[in-house]
């Protein structure tokens, strides 16, 4: 079972869809990620790091999706809550009941688009459950398009 560590901070970072403020490297990064598709399980291309931090109020995450060549980053969806498939996308999938039959889905592209969603009844292997777009959370992202790839921050 994966599990992510965050770190405990007293105070918000900036969350200016970069990750230049100093309480991200305080954060381990998380890198051990795995391709969804097309090939299920199977090294990523690109890397991808991911900070998360918390606070007493809220937990906020970093993201930095390495491309070797960033002119052929795909981003053209700013409507929220609309499939960022077509797009380079990062997602967050939180199973806060801890029983792998649902999560809050947090979707934000390279222009920090959001598209959220509950996922219910994951019924394993590799199939999604029921995507249930109509459970709209309140949160905040920002993204950054940079010379290795895109950052992302999200609270």
């Amino acid at each position: 079972r994966i599990s992510a560590e965050a770190t405990r901070v007293n105070q918000a970072p900036r969350l200016d869809g970069t990750l230049n403020d100093l309480l991200w490297q305080s954060a381990n990064p998380i890198t051990d990620f795995r391709q969804r598709e097309p090939h299920e399980g199977e090294a990523p291309s690109e890397e991808t790091e991911v900070r998360i931090l918390y606070t007493q109020h809220a937990v906020y995450f970093g993201i930095h999706c390495l491309d070797s060549e960033p002119s052929r980053i795909i981003a053209t969806e700013l409507r929220r809550d609309v499939s960022q498939d077509l797009d380079d996308h990062f997602e967050i999938l939180i199973d806060s009941n801890h029983d792998r039959r649902g999560a809050y889905v947090f979707e934000v592209n390279a222009l920090g688009t959001q598209n959220d969603g509950l996922i219910v009844e994951e019924q394993g292997g590799t199939d999604r459950g029921d995507f249930d777009p109509g459970w709209d959370g309140v949160w905040t992202s920002e993204a950054r398009i940079t010379p290795d790839g895109w950052t992302a921050t999200i609270e």
